[in-house]
């Protein structure tokens, strides 16, 4: 089972991740899922999940990802986000970004997915560097991996890398009509467009 060197993580971005990136994101659910994944499944497994992330000291590092798209991504791009601070407030901006225009040294997995094959592989980047994973027990990302598929979860639950700077605000998600996402301060926000609570799990 492929569950420890993570490409955007433990390993260096290449080109081709880059063009799987936007195929794996496509074949996401759509984000209407949420909700009945939410109902359904979440309440069922969040607390085994909970507690495993805790053991291994890393709830403030990585969270369970609901495997979801609220859009599809042109060829040639992928989802990149960043973050940008103004007025004080910060804001996460998630855009497209073209791949030929992408630093591999400069951008990092943000969302992942488990292929059974493949192992996990990213579908969302981030605008930094790869977190430092020195003190990481690595065999939490073979338990989680096998919670996943023991659970028949793959395709329900991925990994997502917490960027430090979101971990200490409370965010809210804006869904932009330009292929793009905004996550807020909730302090900052005015609620003119499609939002949602953005949290662990």
């Amino acid at each position: 089972m492929h569950h420890d060197r993570i490409c955007g993580l433990h390993q260096p971005l290449t080109s081709s991740h880059f063009v799987q990136a936007r195929q794996d994101h496509n074949n996401l659910p759509t984000d209407d899922a949420l909700l009945q994944v939410e109902k359904e499944v979440l309440e069922k497994h969040l607390s085994q999940l909970k507690q495993l992330f805790k053991r291994y000291d890393v709830e403030k590092l990585f969270a369970v990802y609901i495997l979801h798209r609220h859009f599809k991504i042109s060829d040639g791009f992928n989802l990149v986000g960043r973050i940008i601070i103004l007025d004080e407030c910060y804001f996460y901006w998630t855009r497209t970004v073209a791949n030929d225009t992408l630093n591999s040294g400069e951008v990092c997995g943000r969302k992942f997915i488990f292929d059974k094959r493949q192992g996990w592989l990213p579908c969302e980047f981030h605008e930094g560097s790869a977190p430092d994973l020195s003190k990481v027990d690595q065999e939490f990302f073979h338990e989680f991996t096998k919670y996943l598929v023991d659970n028949d979860l793959t395709s329900t639950f991925g990994l997502e890398y917490i960027v430090p700077e979101l971990l200490i605000l409370d965010m809210l998600e804006i869904i932009l009509p330009n292929c793009a996402l905004l996550l807020v301060q909730i302090a900052s926000v005015r609620l003119k467009d499609t939002t949602s609570k953005n949290g662990w799990t």
